[in-house]
């Protein structure tokens, strides 16, 4: 289609048109009997131009043949690509639901660059302007040349779930620019559309977001500085979601980033790194979530290190609720291609929505993110939850408080990783939950106050390298119904759980009744006790109970197959067995001399004998 373009003069329905742009109009009465063309005769003369149709041919808008009025929707482009040049101090006004497309279908470049003296306005040709008066200017095929510098740009936005300014599949330059008085959104970004540059920019009074842009394309906001989001219907970044493939940075523009339409995935080959700067706030909407990695043969890295400052430095995901409450979003989930992701001086508020999992879930034998120094709160589900041999790096100085179910659930080969300093408080229940039966590793399971130890399943330490379970003073460790902890029992291990006076170590039922859990059972294949010899088993301040399992004169609280661990007698209480309190089979049992080394252990309430030798 060839653009109809008249420059002074116009016909009458034209200049009624331009009159109600504020442009003036004078009438000509002037006729085109004798044109070679036969072009229509002309009624009226107009001070200004008016654009409409295609634009194939370079072209330049200038200062003075303002204003240029756009009617309908204007398109520039041709095969081989066509510029649009408008100068400092033109003024661009669009009829009711007007639009002006850049590279729609050909190629199509827009050079609008104003100067800090003198900008150029895109505006609506109402005489009384509002919000939506007219669409948008959209930049696609051919775009990346594009550039809007010193523009203001307002009473757009007429098209719902869009921007004033609509940019599909290239990446203009947007600087120095005012957004102002747009419906919806004020630039919509689709279509992994970004920007070469995006700085010192200033958007204002919209009716929804400033900004909607996929998740591919928020790094590229961090392309310049100085940009300003103010008075908006909501003064957050809208991110549609979906895959981050690039290396990419989240810079903290002062407002938060909105996660609503999908969940955010950082996933690519090569593996993508997203980094978070010190100070961010993402918010998810409901259901949704933030994914690293997580499915199979990709990698990615998330990298969100915050500041030691709760006001301005942490980095926080929430809910985008305004009054937000457990479960409004699902999780932050790291997957197996992602071995070095770090969150620190994080918060992790309000998510969980899958109750089974948790608000952080970490997945996949080669997984290790470290956590450090967060805050993880008021989680529907789980506060973290870690599967499929999943552990930390390093999970220090945390917080875990206020989740529907336990702060954390993890695999027993894996609670070694959890290091000093957490803190668990208001949870329910308030415990670490452990299962798996796989016990493969050497291990410090450590005291955390008001916390203790659930064993959901039997736990077997034993392996090739003779693992180490240590046990810290003060610890408490609850066996679900039936359970065991069995040492060296195919391989070599060692239990080493030397508690104090003060503060002894405790292997109870999570009922307190007889017979609730099987025991402990030291095997054959475990090392000796030796004073002084941290590898070895050895059992001092402690205290086993409720154990026994069926009733039998082969079941007991501590059972001794053949092995020889180092007991410190007068310290050792065992109590309230259904069956035995200690049966000694084997070597132990085997002369008097070596039977009386469990002399002086305290026995209580243990329903067969306190103990058995065998033979």
């Amino acid at each position: 289609m060839k653009q109809k373009q008249r420059t002074l003069l116009a016909s009458a329905g034209i200049g009624i048109a331009l009159l109600l742009a504020g442009c003036p109009v004078a009438t000509t009465g002037v006729g085109n009997s004798g044109d070679k063309d036969n072009t229509p005769e002309i009624k009226d003369q107009v001070v200004g131009s008016l654009h409409e149709g295609t634009i194939s041919q370079d072209e330049t808008w200038t200062k003075a043949k303002n204003p240029h009025v756009i009617h309908g929707n204007l398109y520039v482009e041709s095969s081989s690509g066509t510029t649009l040049t408008i100068e400092p101090g033109a003024i661009v006004k669009f009829e009711q639901g007007a639009s002006l497309s850049l590279g729609y279908n050909g190629n199509g470049i827009l050079k609008a660059e104003g100067t800090a003296t003198e900008s150029i306005t895109f505006t609506s040709a109402a005489s009384s302007p509002a919000r939506g008066n007219w669409d948008s200017i959209w930049l696609g095929k051919g775009g990346d040349s594009s550039k809007l510098k010193y523009c203001t740009i307002q009473y757009g936005g007429s098209s719902e779930n869009q921007g004033a300014l609509r940019i599909s599949n290239s990446k203009p330059s947007v600087e120095h620019c005012t957004f102002d008085q747009n419906s919806n959104f004020a630039i919509a970004l689709d279509q992994d559309a970004s920007f070469t540059t995006f700085e010192g920019n200033l958007v204002k009074n919209t009716n929804k977001n400033p900004i909607k842009i996929s998740a591919n394309s928020v790094g590229a906001l961090s392309l310049g500085q100085g940009n300003s989001f103010t008075d908006n219907g909501a003064d957050a970044v809208y991110v549609v979601g979906g895959t981050v493939d690039k290396s990419a940075r989240w810079r903290n523009f002062g407002i938060p980033y909105q996660i609503m339409e999908a969940n955010v995935s950082v996933a690519g080959n090569p593996a993508p790194e997203l980094t978070i700067d010190p100070g961010c706030v993402l918010q998810f909407g409901q259901g949704r979530g933030l994914e690293v990695a997580w499915n199979g043969g990709v990698g990615g890295t998330l990298k969100a290190v915050g500041l030691d400052d709760s006001a301005t430095g942490s980095i926080t995901f929430t809910s985008t609720a305004k009054n937000p409450a457990k479960g409004d979003w699902e999780q932050i989930a790291i997957g197996p291609g992602s071995a070095n992701s770090v969150l620190s001086f994080c918060k992790v508020l309000y998510g969980g929505s899958d109750q089974d999992t948790g608000a952080l879930r970490v997945y996949g034998i080669n997984c290790k993110p470290s956590i450090n120094n967060c805050q993880i709160d008021s989680s529907a589900g789980y506060g973290v939850f870690l599967e499929s041999e999943a552990s930390f790096s390093s999970f220090l100085n945390n917080k875990v408080d206020n989740c529907g179910k336990q702060p954390i659930k993890i695999e027993s080969n894996a609670v070694g990783s959890l290091g000093a300093g957490n803190a668990f408080v208001g949870n329910s229940p308030n415990a670490i939950l452990v299962y798996g039966e796989t016990f493969a590793k050497d291990a410090l399971w450590r005291k955390y106050s008001n916390t203790d130890y659930w064993i959901s399943n039997s736990i077997f330490v034993d392996g090739v390298s003779s693992p180490v379970l240590t046990i810290e003073p003060g610890c408490t460790l609850k066996f679900a119904s039936a359970c065991e902890l069995s040492i060296g029992r195919g391989e070599g291990g060692a239990l080493y759980a030397v508690g104090t006076t003060a503060a002894p170590i405790t292997f109870t039922g999570m009922s307190s009744s007889k017979g609730y859990w099987q025991g402990i059972t030291i095997d054959g294949h475990a090392a000796d006790g030796v004073e002084g010899n941290a590898r070895t088993s050895q059992l001092k301040n402690v205290v086993i109970e409720y154990g026994g399992g069926e009733s039998s004169d082969e079941h007991a609280n501590l059972y001794l197959y053949n092995s020889k661990p180092l007991l410190d007698n007068a310290s050792l209480v065992i109590r309230n067995s259904s069956s035995l309190g200690l049966y000694v089979y084997g070597d132990p049992a085997e002369s008097v001399d070596e039977q009386s080394s469990f002399d002086g252990i305290v026995f209580s309430g243990n329903d067969l004998s306190n103990i058995r030798y065998y033979p």
